[in-house]
């Protein structure tokens, strides 16, 4: 991973509490920022990752890990953008249970349901279709009926996690190109 992250990553270890996402949670909702079409991090991003721990963050703490996102914000963005192989905290793996992947993708998914705003102008359907590598990633919908089925079937599940890099730019250019 890039030193940007690495240096996210000690710094949030350093200040992480109980409620607080994990480094690879906090790329994967800063990559659905991004993803968005946005070049400045949400208002209630600090709450967002540290939740209940916030109020033990001193304010030197936050400006500095509030630019840290940015920058990392930009650097997606820039990645999204130029349509390269972004790079991602996390191997892709069947194992996905307990797994940066899972952390990363969770971190999405709670982006997406905590900002579904950002996507009004995008159909569900069509969301729903491009998200299907993440929403599986994330295991949040394992017990869904119609999830079953995918996790049973390894070749199926490989093929859709290996996807997730891909259905970034998708929807990353789903959301930011106009139609014509």
């Amino acid at each position: 991973m890039d030193q940007l992250f690495e240096v996210m990553a000690e710094r949030l270890d350093d200040l992480a509490g109980p409620d607080t996402l994990t480094a690879e949670s906090v790329h994967g909702a800063l990559t659905l920022w991004a993803v968005a079409g946005h070049a400045e991090l949400p208002a209630d991003f600090a709450a967002h990752v540290f939740g209940d721990d916030l109020a033990q963050v001193d304010a030197d703490n936050q400006a500095a890990l509030h630019q840290l996102w940015q920058e990392l914000l930009a650097e997606i963005g820039q990645g999204l953008y130029d349509d390269t192989e972004l790079a991602l905290p996390f191997d892709t793996t069947l194992e996905w249970q307990d797994s940066d992947q899972q952390a990363w993708c969770i971190g999405f998914m709670e982006m997406l349901f905590s900002q579904e705003h950002a996507f009004a102008d995008v159909s569900e359907s069509d969301l729903a279709e491009i998200l299907l590598p993440v929403q599986v990633g994330s295991g949040l919908f394992a017990e869904e009926p119609e999830f079953v089925e995918i996790y049973r079937d390894e070749a199926l599940l490989a093929s859709l996690v290996q996807q997730i890099p891909e259905v970034l730019v998708d929807l990353y250019l789903l959301c930011n190109v106009p139609e014509t």
